[in-house]
């Protein structure tokens, strides 16, 4: 399962649109859009209604450790020379009134700009003079600012492993007072949902197939394939993980390696013969 929080419906809209959501009319404390594999909850603005949120969502539907959560909306822009409508990952979270910061694990590869934000209470206003913790520092000009990925953050925390939480901010301005109308927002998380949608749907893929387990029966064909081929460490992560995807889309894979053992050229005599197998069989799985 994918989990999404936004805090306003235009940044919603994308995502209801390309998984054809459907709103959970049973849900009356906040507007919750689900199908089979995506939760998407709209938490309204700010960092507490931000954690509530996701709390609520997460109590009433429990992740599991291949779900993922993602954090996704408009943010300010404190750098003049960042486009409206550039898409970053954050990777450092600071909530500016307790001024404690969190990291999440950026373990998979990305197409994404890498970026520090900032939840504000507040709207800031993009001066220089600008003070933005406990009145001690100035306002860092690279940064991203919000208002609610603090609290997303502090909520998932409590559910998901810090590998598990994404959090993706598009600028939309610069702090300076202009006004963002909800079809500007709903236009600017649009234009980036295929980039945004085909990269969770792929690390999600790859966290279902590591949860993926093997029978008793299933562990016997490995280790028969390993013998036979003499399979190094490296070639039986390979082939294992090879055999997970294969399970994954189509069932067990007992019977097609029991096909392939039964080559009289088996066992294999050396292992320059195993690897020449070896990616026979491969070729013959993916």
């Amino acid at each position: 399962m994918i989990y999404i929080s936004t805090a306003l419906y235009c940044e919603a809209q994308p995502f209801i649109r390309h998984y054809n959501l459907k709103k959970d009319m049973i849900e009356s404390k906040f507007q919750i859009f689900r199908n089979d594999s995506i939760l998407l909850i709209i938490t309204k603005t700010g960092s507490m209604n931000a954690a509530i949120g996701v709390t609520y969502l997460c109590t009433g539907h429990i992740p599991g450790p291949s779900d993922l959560f993602i954090n996704i909306g408009i943010c300010a822009g404190m750098n003049n020379d960042i486009s409206v409508g550039t898409l970053f990952l954050c990777n450092k979270i600071t909530e500016q009134v307790t001024n404690r910061s969190y990291y999440p694990d950026v373990l998979f590869a990305h197409p994404f700009l890498e970026g520090s934000i900032i939840s504000s209470p507040n709207i800031i206003n993009n001066k220089r003079e600008e003070k933005y913790v406990n009145g001690k520092a100035g306002m860092d000009k690279e940064c991203l600012i919000d208002m609610e990925a603090a609290g997303a953050y502090q909520g998932a925390s409590i559910f998901f492993q810090p590998h598990q939480l994404i959090f993706l901010k598009v600028v939309s301005d610069y702090g300076t007072g202009e006004k963002v109308t909800p079809e500007k927002v709903t236009d600017l998380i649009g234009s980036n949902i295929e980039k945004i949608t085909s990269w969770l749907e792929q690390i999600h893929r790859n966290c279902l197939v590591n949860q993926i387990s093997f029978l008793e029966e299933e562990e016997e064909c490995i280790r028969k394939v390993i013998v036979n081929l003499q399979c190094s460490v490296s070639m039986e992560h390979q082939l294992r993980q090879i055999l997970r995807y294969y399970k994954l889309a189509h069932g067990s894979f007992c019977e097609r390696l029991n096909q392939y053992m039964n080559n009289p050229d088996m066992p294999c005599k050396t292992k320059t013969e195993g690897k020449k197998y070896f990616e026979q069989l491969k070729s013959k799985l993916i």
